[in-house]
């Protein structure tokens, strides 16, 4: 399938919540010739993790990584919210990564995507020191999780590639903002670039 097909019609195809502004941008940041690496934590049903690997797989270099273990109890951690605890709670997953991995194949893009079918705390240590270009931060939005993603992976990523955080406006208990503290620590790092929609915001390493 075609990036532009993807964004047409593919995309409605996919489980997840990726806007097609999202997946374009990703796919355009890829597109640059010092790209050559990317990771996503949090895969779900892949649409934006899908952009990744056609960016690579078009201009014929490069590898993007997908993290997500695809169980209710992990979903479930920490979580507080009562409507969220529900619907991640009866969520069937198994369908869910069983439908990712056959659209990988129907998509063309499995010389151009890895998959770890584990937590994140679990992979970090995997993944060399600034290697990665670009990195998507979208796993399990609690405060705790969230924070620890952006502490383990912000080493893993080069001086000037990006980072998309997402859901910058997540609440999990009251109004209080789970994300915030991760996307706080990132800005001491980084530089914000611009956001995309109301909740991913594209962060620069420096």
């Amino acid at each position: 399938m075609l990036f532009s097909e993807y964004l047409q019609s593919g995309l409605s195809m996919v489980q997840g919540w990726c806007s097609p502004e999202k997946a374009k941008r990703l796919y355009e940041i890829l597109l640059q010739p010092e790209c050559r690496s990317s990771v996503e934590i949090g895969v779900f049903g892949g649409s934006s993790l899908f952009p990744q690997a056609m960016a690579f797989r078009d201009k014929k270099n490069g590898l993007a990584i997908g993290i997500d273990p695809w169980t209710n109890a992990s979903c479930l951690e920490d979580m507080e919210n009562a409507a969220n605890k529900n619907w991640w709670g009866n969520l069937d997953l198994e369908n869910v990564y069983l439908d990712f991995m056959n659209k990988v194949k129907s998509f063309g893009v499995h010389n151009n995507l890895k998959v770890y079918r584990k937590k994140s705390s679990e992979i970090h240590h995997k993944i060399e020191p600034e290697s990665v270009d670009l990195l998507h931060i979208d796993g399990n939005h609690c405060e705790r999780l969230a924070y620890e993603d952006s502490v383990n992976y912000l080493p893993k990523v080069r001086r000037g590639g990006y980072i998309f955080f997402d859901d910058i406006m997540w609440t999990e208990s009251g109004d209080k903002l789970s994300t915030r503290k991760g996307l706080d620590f990132l800005l001491k790092s980084c530089d914000e670039v611009e956001l995309v929609g109301n909740d991913c915001m594209i962060l620069r390493k420096r």
